[in-house]
């Protein structure tokens, strides 16, 4: 939806950018069982190491927020975790 927003927006000069915030330190995660998605998610996360944290989060969005060429793409902020292969 992020483009077709963006289509429909510009020519009123809104911007829009989304972003898909994975794997980020939350009490909810910390609360999971060993070995589920709070500890697998901590170690399969190249660089940097570990999962994101709150201020990781703000921080994008305010790149988001001050960035003019930010406009109708998909941030992705994960570390890179991708799947594991089924």
């Amino acid at each position: 939806m992020t483009l077709p927003i963006h289509r429909d927006l510009a020519r009123n000069g809104i911007r829009n950018a989304s972003h898909r915030a994975r794997h980020l330190q939350h009490p909810m995660m910390f609360g999971a069982a060993p070995g589920s998605a709070g500890g697998a998610g901590r170690q399969r996360c190249p660089s940097p190491a570990g999962l994101g944290t709150p201020a990781d989060y703000a921080q994008l969005v305010k790149h988001i927020i001050g960035g003019d060429m930010l406009n109708g793409g998909v941030i992705r902020l994960d570390g890179a975790i991708q799947p594991a292969p089924k």
